[in-house]
């Protein structure tokens, strides 16, 4: 459904924005674009919706490149784009009407159904200046669901909103993908969120891709244990022996020959005292700060 191919973009002759980026969204997948700030996310929303030129590449979304045939490509998105604004004294009703009119598509019934999905009903005929930031951003949600995407690009979507608004926008992604069959590529720094409703992520590092791939490819790496001993100095000679890597962190990461019952019986038979051998859990972040924050040589 989307698909980025070999995207660079120069800003200036010394700043490299992103560099040969490629990779793809299939349809109805729900995809997380990670990096640090300045790493090219939003730079790459951008060229998605045809705001900034490449020097190089394109954006192919369900057949058409935002390049080539913009007008085409852009019938097939919705998006929520940096931070959404709305006319503060009109109600949200006359603002979805007025952004609509941009498009030429108002059909009441089809608003109606948008704003029962994303809970907005209730108070449309408000004026914005009486909503709160998770009203706003369910009003931003709605007016890129009009008229009927096929894709959503969302920058920092949850950017702001309380643990409760969080929550109510990640189950109202859901539901969009469960019941329209939308494909979602979404721009977060929330990790956690990424991680609970994500199928695939992209990882971008100063402008270039550094994994494309499963959200839990990094909990499926060998696993680690944690070592409790006063024998820490006569442990650590003999990890390796026993089946195991010494980390940076302090943990312990298995050999694929071994499992943790096998190491730690022989930590126990060499006479080591084992206070506690506790798994550590891979999450998330640990896997990004790996690939973003590389330890230095």
């Amino acid at each position: 459904m989307i698909s980025v191919n070999h995207l660079t973009k120069r800003f200036t002759a010394s700043r490299l924005a992103l560099d040969d980026v490629s990779f793809e969204v299939k349809d109805q997948e729900i995809v997380g674009l990670l990096g640090h700030n300045g790493a090219g996310k939003s730079t790459v929303l951008g060229i998605m919706l045809g705001m900034v030129r490449p020097n190089a590449g394109e954006v192919v979304i369900n057949g058409h490149s935002v390049q080539q045939h913009r007008a085409k490509a852009l019938r097939q998105i919705g998006a929520i784009f940096e931070a959404p604004a709305f006319y503060d004294y009109m109600t949200g009703w006359d603002n979805l009407r007025a952004l609509c009119a941009l498009s030429g598509f108002w059909d009441e019934k089809e608003v109606w159904r948008v704003l029962e999905l994303v809970g907005l009903e209730k108070r449309i005929k408000g004026k914005v200046n009486t909503y709160s930031h998770g009203m706003r951003q369910r009003l931003a949600l709605a007016q890129s669901l009009l008229p009927e995407p096929k894709v959503l690009l969302l920058d920092e979507p949850t950017d702001g909103l309380d643990p409760e608004g969080i929550h109510e926008f990640r189950s109202t992604i859901l539901k969009l993908r469960a019941e329209r069959g939308l494909t979602i590529l979404l721009n977060s720094h929330l990790l956690g969120e990424i991680e609970q409703m994500c199928d695939r992520c992209v990882i971008l590092r100063e402008g270039k891709k550094v994994y494309e791939g499963p959200v839990n490819e990094g909990k499926e790496r060998a696993p680690r244990f944690a070592l409790k001993t006063e024998d820490m100095l006569k442990a650590q000679s003999l990890i390796p022996s026993a089946g195991g890597l010494w980390m940076e962190d302090g943990s312990i990461e298995l050999l694929p020959s071994h499992d943790g019952p096998t190491v730690l019986a022989s930590l126990v038979q060499a006479g080591i005292r084992v206070e506690s051998w506790t798994p550590v859990k891979r999450t998330l972040e640990d896997w990004y700060l790996e690939l973003t924050y590389p330890k230095s040589p």
